[in-house]
């Protein structure tokens, strides 16, 4: 198929369509290669990676409402080893960038987080501050821009290429860096 007139640039990449996958929701891609072809997926934006291995929350993880669904998953992911060794590999297969969503409990653990993503096959990182900060005591990085200044901060220098920020609604302005800023 012929994606040319469907070509987006986003961070400084050409994608072959401005079709993404959004993280969480879209696994790591390679669960979607016998339901479309991944050439029409301009990117993955896989599901959410962490320093360490993360079961998630216990007991009900999905609600369904009137108007949706809520979801209560707990950043449920093998951690960024097992990330690397054997779902990256799987990755590179796909036709398709690949973005990987990133979530750590310090800015700190943010910027080695995003040191150890910066390796071929990854296009992007998207960097998820809309999730508790562990260290400060559950205080969410988003609220207030210092927070999430610092951890783009961190990551931006740990990581040569692209990134954004994945923030919720009461989070004031956007946090890019790299090509796309």
């Amino acid at each position: 198929m012929n994606f040319d007139r469907l070509g987006s640039e986003f961070l400084g990449f050409q994608m072959n369509t401005p079709l993404t996958g959004a993280s969480g929701t879209f696994g790591f891609g390679s669960e979607y290669e016998d339901f479309l072809s991944m050439e029409a997926v301009g990117a993955v934006i896989s599901k959410g990676i962490t320093p360490l291995p993360r079961s998630g929350n216990e007991g009900v993880r999905i609600a369904e409402t009137p108007s949706g669904m809520l979801n209560c998953i707990g950043l449920e992911n093998p951690g960024v080893d097992v990330f690397l060794r054997d779902i990256l590999p799987q990755a590179r297969r796909l036709k398709t960038r690949f973005i990987v969503n990133m979530s750590a409990g310090s800015t700190e653990d943010y910027g080695e987080l995003a040191a150890r993503l910066d390796v071929a096959g990854i296009d992007a990182v998207e960097v998820n501050i809309s999730c508790p900060n562990v260290k400060e005591g559950g205080h969410c990085l988003r609220n207030g821009s210092e927070g999430g200044c610092c951890c783009n901060g961190k990551c931006s220098q740990a990581y040569e290429k692209a990134g954004y920020c994945k923030a919720v609604a009461e989070c004031n302005g956007y946090y890019g860096y790299g090509e796309g800023r």
